[in-house]
């Protein structure tokens, strides 16, 4: 058998060899573990973002299916015009809370569909269309 003298100590070759063996073995063994970790690692990561993108999805989804139970159906009246109406004590008259944020958004939207303007002067006995909702069809 040969002898190495490594560090001050000598070592026979068969030593020497099952010393390495037993290195190497421990290196695999270790390499395995980490690799294992980062294997679970990864499919833990992978299934939380997954649950996550579920989670997400469905919540937006019963927001837009919860509008559809109750739809409803817009509208137009005809009202007379009285003495010192305009269109902004129209909107006062008929503001609906529920579609409009405020009167300015109501006047608005009653002289877009009459085709004038807010500060137009509303002539006593003629008629403007006026919006309105309701949860039937008509």
């Amino acid at each position: 058998m040969r002898e190495v003298v490594v560090g001050g100590k000598t070592y026979s070759y068969s030593e020497n060899c099952e010393k390495s063996f037993v290195r190497s073995m421990n290196n695999k063994k270790r390499r395995e573990i980490q690799l294992r970790r980062r294997v679970v690692t990864f499919c833990v990561s992978v299934s939380v973002i997954i649950f996550l993108a579920l989670i997400l999805s469905f919540s937006f989804k019963s927001d837009a299916s919860s509008s559809d139970d109750h739809q409803q159906y817009r509208y137009y009246s005809s009202v007379s015009i009285a003495s010192g109406d305009s269109v902004y004590s129209i909107a006062e008259k008929y503001m609906d809370d529920l579609h409009y944020r405020d009167i300015n958004e109501l006047a608005h939207d009653i002289a877009s569909i009459n085709r004038i303007s807010t500060n137009t002067d509303l002539v006593a006995g003629s008629k403007i269309f006026v919006p309105y909702y309701d949860d039937f069809i008509k």
